[in-house]
């Protein structure tokens, strides 16, 4: 995953930002990692849509936000 393919758009209002252009169900790596902890300090809220994850690839992810 290449965090330059990351695409983010600001939601309405003062919080949140949609994310695309990444599949959470795969290992990210670093510079992918921190942009999305940029991001989600940036905005306080993100969504990603149409990710589909078992319990071990959410487990992965969550680690990225500590």
């Amino acid at each position: 995953m290449n965090a330059a393919a990351i695409r983010v758009a600001r939601l309405a209002g003062a919080v949140g930002a949609e994310i695309s252009g990444i599949d959470l169900s795969q290992p990210l790596d670093e510079e992918t990692e921190r942009e999305l902890l940029a991001v989600f300090h940036q905005h306080q809220l993100i969504v990603v849509k149409n990710q589909s994850l078992e319990f071990e690839e959410f487990d992965r992810l969550t680690k990225c936000f500590g």
